[in-house]
């Protein structure tokens, strides 16, 4: 997270908050699922605070949050609407999966959402199904590059989030630098389209239906699902 604060602070003039709810987090899943609803209305509040104190605009305002931070970033959208943009990075999956958008992070829940899942499936920790304006599923939304099959993961590293789960953050992070990683994510039915090649003349004029996975994803003058490859380490965007 400090890490992500000192991009955001590096690349342009923002305030930063950072939550810190490990207190609610620190619990069986379950339970830690029930308490994201209650510090997305914290948030919500905190943005309102903001508003009323300061004048700070709530179209001005970019919630960014992992995993189950990804959902708190949805109820603090639904709570107090019309806030700009919610990135949700892998957004968890068990307790969310095929939820009604009430419970979930969905694209209500802001102006513009942007998602990226790196370990939506079965066995994984996001979530599978589109939830946001934009969806990128690199690699196909599964196993990472460089990181082992999420089930064995899971046994091997029980009780630690999988590998692929926390790459997504590295990938956001990634994104910042455009001279260094832009990783483009391209209009496709499915992985195994991408992975024929089919999809590689999809975005249209100048690549403008082709958006940038991660921080520059707002630019997009497209919706939808878009895949892409990464590499295994940084920059990424070098496959």
């Amino acid at each position: 997270m400090k890490t992500l604060k000192d991009k955001l602070l590096d690349t342009e003039d923002f305030n930063v908050f950072l939550v810190d709810w490990a207190n609610g987090a620190r619990n069986l899943y379950g339970k830690s699922v029930q308490n994201t609803r209650v510090v997305g209305r914290v948030i919500g509040r905190t943005m309102q605070f903001l508003n009323t104190e300061t004048g700070a605009q709530f179209d001005r305002m970019h919630l960014i949050g992992h995993s189950l931070g990804a959902h708190i970033s949805g109820y603090a959208g639904a709570f107090q609407p019309g806030v700009g943009r919610i990135s949700g990075l892998d957004p968890a999956g068990p307790n969310f999966s095929l939820n009604d958008p009430l419970c979930r992070l969905d694209p209500t829940d802001a102006i513009f959402v942007d998602v990226i899942h790196s370990d939506a499936e079965l066995v994984g920790a996001g979530i599978v199904q589109a939830v946001g304006h934009v969806d990128f599923y690199p690699n196909g939304g599964k196993e990472q590059p460089g990181c082992p099959p999420s089930l064995r993961d899971a046994f091997m590293n029980s009780g630690k989030p999988s590998c692929s789960h926390m790459r997504v953050l590295d990938l956001y992070i990634d994104s910042f630098d455009e001279t260094q990683c832009a990783p483009m994510g391209y209009p496709c039915a499915s992985w195994d389209a991408f992975q024929s090649g089919t999809c590689s003349s999809s975005c249209g004029v100048f690549n403008r239906l082709c958006p940038k996975m991660g921080y520059w994803a707002d630019l997009a003058l497209s919706t939808g699902v878009f895949y892409l490859a990464t590499g295994s380490e940084s920059p990424y965007c070098k496959v």
